[in-house]
């Protein structure tokens, strides 16, 4: 009865440690899993999965080059939850206009993973291209080149930071 009091407090020990700093801690292995997760999500238009992969704080400001002037945007939760349904709405307008199916491409590069030197953030820089279009090529071509601050808590990676700038080429 004894040991089985002893093994009940090391796990309570344990619990409350990954709580208080082990779940805290960012490794690569989950920045990049993160990523993944993310275009998964968001190319299967699932907006749930890609809302709470963005902490409740989230911010950041992203430069447009889509008109003559650049435009800034503020990045908070809910313009972050809203673009999975903006994208795919666009997508589906596209589809009415020309009167069949479109391909998206979606894709990423990793440039760096900078992890801080207590682990508890990462700074990721990232290409992102976002196509949609036909076999002839691409309708809509997004660009964007971005920093993300990356935490962890309970083990569970999220965003809590994005910079950067958007370009489109179509």
């Amino acid at each position: 009865m004894r040991l089985l009091g002893i093994a009940v407090m090391v796990c309570i020990g344990y619990g409350i440690w990954h709580a208080a700093i082990g779940g805290k801690r960012v490794s690569d292995a989950q920045v990049r899993e993160l990523y993944q997760q993310y275009w998964e999500a968001f190319d299967r238009g699932d907006a749930k999965a890609v809302c709470d992969l963005f902490s409740d704080q989230v911010h950041g400001r992203f430069s447009s080059t889509a008109r003559s002037m650049p435009v800034t945007e503020t990045l908070d939760k809910a313009t972050a939850c809203a673009s999975v349904g903006q994208f795919h709405e666009t997508k589906q307008r596209l589809e009415e206009r020309v009167g069949k199916a479109l391909y998206t491409n979606f894709e990423y590069t990793i440039k760096s993973i900078e992890i801080s030197p207590d682990r508890k953030t990462a700074t990721v820089e990232v290409a992102t291209g976002m196509r949609i279009g036909t076999e002839q090529g691409a309708l809509l071509d997004m660009r964007s080149e971005q920093t993300d601050v990356v935490k962890s808590s309970f083990g569970k990676a999220q965003f809590v930071q994005s910079d950067g700038t958007v370009s489109f080429f179509r």
